[in-house]
């Protein structure tokens, strides 16, 4: 199903081809005879968007997911034909893409045993992955912040980089700054973050709060003699079920 094509997008009148026309590749089995690409072309120009669905991951996708993903990306971008052989055809040869990227070890199944990395369960991106990955969206200027990457950092460094993640990665990348620290400590200088930032920082130092246990509490019931970090230490303090005043006095 190498040769299934996807014809190419209506003319705009310009001589040039409308939005989300498939232009032909420099594929080895080349265009298709009407000027289309083949379904080949497409799916390895789509791989990077396969790669970037698996960084932004939580949990490893399978095989499935990333064909059902590629076939709506398609279906949205392109101008397709046959929708039943092209469907085959992406499926088959996104299959082949994904066991070469595991031979490459940019890609890893939970079956570490099976012989297709299609084959192998959920997929995710290996140490490798996320670091190639991270290279393209900052060459292409993005903010890629890896997690793990602020484990070590200050506090206020990890609440500045923590408005640069995405919403799925927080909770990693907070547990991954957590873990090892003494709660106290870490109490007393999420405060000192909440005292002297604004209040985007306060609302990050605090979900941050939020996860640590009573250790925590001298740091947090000192704060309640600040007005705007009062509310926080108090619904902590509530959260944990310990006396707690009132938020707005």
């Amino acid at each position: 199903f190498d040769e299934a094509a996807v014809p190419p997008a209506p003319s705009t009148g310009t001589g040039q081809p409308s939005a989300g026309a498939v232009r032909p590749g420099g594929d080895a089995a080349g265009p298709a005879s009407d000027g289309a690409v083949t379904v080949a072309d497409v799916v390895r120009g789509e791989l990077t968007g396969v790669l970037l669905q698996l960084y932004e991951q939580r949990e490893p996708s399978t095989p499935d997911d990333l064909v059902r993903a590629l076939l709506d990306h398609i279906d949205a971008a392109y101008d397709v034909g046959d929708p039943g052989q092209v469907a085959e055809a992406v499926a088959d040869a996104l299959r082949r893409h994904l066991d070469e990227l595991a031979e490459w070890g940019v890609v890893a199944g939970r079956d570490a045993n099976a012989e297709r990395a299609a084959d192998a369960g959920g997929l995710e991106l290996t140490p490798l992955g996320v670091w190639g990955v991270r290279e393209l969206l900052l060459a292409d200027g993005y903010r890629a912040p890896a997690v793990g990457a602020l484990a070590d950092a200050p506090a206020g460094e990890l609440v500045a980089g923590l408005a640069l993640h995405r919403p799925e990665t927080l909770d990693d990348e907070i547990t991954a700054w957590l873990r090892g620290r003494d709660q106290r400590q870490a109490g007393r200088d999420l405060v000192a973050v909440m005292r002297d930032g604004g209040a985007g920082e306060r609302v990050l130092a605090a979900a941050v709060l939020d996860r640590l246990g009573a250790e925590a509490e001298p740091p947090v019931r000192e704060a309640v003699d600040d007005p705007d970090v009062r509310p926080y230490a108090a619904r902590w303090l509530t959260g944990h079920g310990l006396p707690a005043p009132d938020p707005d006095p």
